[in-house]
């Protein structure tokens, strides 16, 4: 990805967003984690969007929502900070519920970021 400001093209890596990703659900104490069994990152860059979709466990007992609407605000505001020039689409899917075994589940939390 790349920014035009004043100075020049500024190249962002996608490390840059799996970061945040990262730091956002560190903010859900344990709630939510990174699902390792697949590439729990995936960031990808068309003329109209950026989409950063990343896939987690989430633990059972405890708020989906709040958890979910947590990392979703911090990546919004982080975000927007950027000002990249774009929508950014941020796609959170929960692929499991971690209980004593862990369940499968397809639930998808979705946020248009402008």
């Amino acid at each position: 990805m790349e920014k035009i400001n004043d100075y020049g093209k500024i190249k962002i890596s996608d490390n840059v967003f799996e970061k945040l990703v990262k730091e956002g659900l560190a903010l859900t104490n344990g709630r939510d984690t990174l699902a390792l069994e697949r590439k729990s990152i995936d960031v990808q860059e068309t003329d109209d969007e950026i989409r950063v979709e990343f896939h987690v466990v989430h633990k059972f007992g405890t708020s989906m929502i709040f958890s979910s609407m947590t990392v979703m605000d911090y990546l919004e505001e982080n975000i927007r900070s950027i000002k990249l020039g774009k929508p950014v689409r941020a796609v959170m899917k929960i692929i499991a519920i971690k209980a004593r075994k862990t369940h499968k589940v397809d639930h998808e939390k979705t946020r248009i970021i402008k």
